[in-house]
């Protein structure tokens, strides 16, 4: 085998061996609808729910696939572009939940996110790692749909 032919065959093992991880969530997973909820924080003060799903969706939970990113707005983190900190201690959380129920909490990452009281809309970008279910790198406008329930 020649030189030339030799180098060409590592090079395209490398790139399959590359391009064959399940690992990163790279395009999207088909999670093309957004769409936020306002929730209850751990103090009964304001948070918001933001959903990454597969299929449009308002109900509480959405059908699995999809990921959550939750941020209590108690604590002083505001939905004004702010890039705030996602995993074990940080300013926000997410959890990748899949069709078998499991779910898979964000081992790390970031969000950024602007809320729209006139459009009722938030819209940002999130960069995220899931120990199993990879990488999800994803901009997002989500509608806010109203919830029916109030904090005490």
């Amino acid at each position: 085998m020649t030189l030339i032919r030799r180098t060409g065959s590592l090079i395209a093992i490398a790139l399959l061996l590359g391009c064959s991880s399940d690992t990163t969530l790279l395009p999207k997973q088909g999670l093309r609808f957004e769409f936020a909820q306002w929730e209850c924080g751990p103090a009964d003060g304001p948070a918001v729910a933001i959903y990454l799903t597969r299929e449009p969706s308002n109900a509480p939970t959405p059908t699995a696939p999809f990921a959550r990113i939750y941020v209590d707005l108690m604590t002083g983190n505001l939905l004004d572009g702010r890039q705030l900190s996602v995993g074990d201690g940080g300013q926000a959380f997410a959890t990748f939940v899949r069709t078998d129920g499991t779910s898979d909490p964000a081992l790390g990452g970031s969000v950024a996110a602007n809320y729209s009281a006139s459009n009722q809309e938030i819209v940002g970008s999130a960069y995220l790692t899931f120990k199993t279910a990879g990488l999800l790198v994803e901009e997002f406008h989500a509608p806010v749909f109203p919830n029916s329930h109030t904090c005490p």
